[in-house]
């Protein structure tokens, strides 16, 4: 790609990564991964939109649709966060210029510790 394609793709990323920062997925993430920090549910988003339009379209709309997608342990790719610095950094020797702030906010009150297997009892009764 060309920087301006990389430029590009990260602002599209960004975008994902906003649109994917809901209380649903954040439970979702929870449950899945046996707890789920702040950093850890960036690392989550970033594997989810590597899956694929489908799959992220399906978990925005019913994080449940993961309990056939995923396994213990593997919902998390923190160097997905990295990839368009990398590439842009290895294309042109120059650190990424950087990109509009995309503020990232939820959508509602995050759940309660008693409340997120309720949520998704087939992710729960999965992995919890």
């Amino acid at each position: 790609m060309e920087a301006p394609d990389i430029v590009a793709f990260d602002a599209h990323f960004d975008h994902f990564m906003a649109l994917s920062y809901t209380r649903e997925l954040w439970a979702a993430a929870y449950i899945i991964n046996g707890g789920c920090s702040d950093d850890c549910f960036d690392y989550f988003r970033g594997w989810l939109i590597a899956q694929g339009e489908a799959i992220f379209q399906n978990a925005l709309h019913d994080p449940q649709t993961l309990v056939d997608i995923v396994e213990p342990e593997e919902a998390e790719l923190e160097s997905m966060l990295y990839v368009a610095q990398e590439a842009y950094e290895r294309k042109t020797g120059q650190a990424m210029p950087p990109s509009e702030c995309v503020v990232w906010r939820l959508n509602d009150d995050l759940w309660d510790e008693e409340t997120k297997y309720a949520m998704y009892p087939k992710l729960a009764e999965k992995f919890g």
